[in-house]
């Protein structure tokens, strides 16, 4: 369950990707448009999101690992013990 949030593709008002995947595991799509609200409204909203309502708890939830560490992450996840995302590093 979760969400996937679009806003408005600056390059291109197309998104090239299949709904499916979404639709099949609970994942909402939402699109976001704020091409109507003036710039100094969308800075309040921006500058919001990232200091009173960003989440202190984000860097939190993924851990960064080297290649040589990622056989014991991967006996975790078959554990069904792996709880936060995982980011390989290939190049330390």
């Amino acid at each position: 369950m979760g969400a996937f949030v679009c806003c408005r593709n600056v390059a291109s008002p197309n998104i090239d990707l299949t709904v499916f995947p979404f639709i099949l595991h609970g994942v909402s799509l939402i699109g976001v448009g704020n091409q109507e609200h003036l710039m100094s409204e969308r800075k309040v909203v921006w500058d919001k999101l990232a200091r009173f309502w960003k989440l202190e708890q984000l860097m939190k939830m993924h851990a960064e690992i080297s290649l040589e560490e990622l056989n014991h992450k991967i006996d975790l996840i078959l554990k069904g013990q792996l709880k936060e995302k995982t980011i390989v590093n290939i190049f330390p």
